[in-house]
Order: C-alpha cells, then sequence, then structure tokens
C-alpha cells in the first residue's frame, strides 16, 4: 500500500548521480519534490550518509530561506532514519524529473564546494504537477503549503 500526505513527510530519496565527472547525492523529499544536491561526495560522506544528508537538508533549506525553527522541525524527527526501496512509481517519478531538472541546470554548479544554494534554489523553482495536486505548483510552493498544513 502507498504512503501519502503526513506519512511521506519524512521520506527522502537519495540518489548517487554523477555531476562534473564528481560523485553527488541526489535527494528528493518523497511528498513535496523539494530537491537538493551535495557535489562531489568523498568516501566518508558516503560512509557517513545520514548525517551527510541531514546536514545537506539544513543548508538546503537555510539557503532556500525557510525560518531555522522549521529547518530544526525537518531534522529532529522522532522517526529513526532507515534505509528503505523507493516507495512507488509517484516517487520514482519526482526522482527521475528532479534529476532531470538539475542535469538541466548543471551551469550553476559551484564546482569548489559542496552545498549548491543556486542550483538547489533554481530546480525547486521550476513550476511541474506533483501528484495529486491540482495546477502548477514549484516544489517551494508545496513544501511551503504542507509546512502551513502541519
Amino acid at each position: 500500500m502507498p504512503l501519502h500526505g503526513c506519512e511521506l513527510w519524512h521520506c527522502w530519496d537519495l540518489h548517487l548521480i554523477f555531476m562534473h565527472g564528481k560523485e553527488c547525492l541526489l535527494a528528493v523529499h518523497c511528498a513535496s519534490r523539494y530537491t537538493f544536491v551535495v557535489f562531489d561526495m568523498a568516501y566518508h560522506d558516503w560512509k557517513d550518509l545520514n548525517n551527510t544528508f541531514l546536514v545537506g537538508l539544513c543548508r538546503s533549506l537555510e539557503g532556500a530561506g525557510f525560518a531555522k525553527d522549521f529547518v530544526q522541525h525537518c531534522i529532529l524527527s522522532p522517526v529513526v532514519p532507515a534505509f528503505t526501496k523507493t516507495h512507488g512509481r509517484r516517487e520514482v517519478a519526482f526522482l527521475n524529473r528532479a534529476w532531470v531538472d538539475v542535469m538541466a541546470l548543471d551551469y550553476l554548479i559551484i564546482k569548489d564546494q559542496q552545498f549548491q544554494p543556486l542550483l538547489n534554489n533554481a530546480v525547486n523553482q521550476i513550476p511541474c504537477r506533483c501528484g495529486a495536486s491540482s495546477g502548477l505548483q514549484t516544489a517551494m510552493e508545496r513544501l511551503k503549503l504542507m509546512k502551513n498544513e502541519e
């Protein structure tokens, strides 16, 4: 049975992609399609993936202008981190769309830093349809709406 609504609030799909010949983490929020990239991941970053993800999430949300209390709410979850398969077709579609969008905007990569505020903000401002939502919305708009609904 697929997960929906608040059950997906704490779910992220993490994927290894290559950009400019470097291993990168592509993270896509399963409920809103909010996306961020951590560029040029080293062995120790992959080995400590949970922490790398959380730092990337904090930096991305703060760089997008979310308040610190919201960022803390996102990362201080009572949910114990678990690595599982992607939930379903909708989430795979989110991941594929995010990957396409990120690759189309790869010229925004700042090659000497891991955290990519220009790329992350640009990819999250692209309007698209998202699951059951009506009309076009950006991932930023969906995440803000979800924040207000909690």
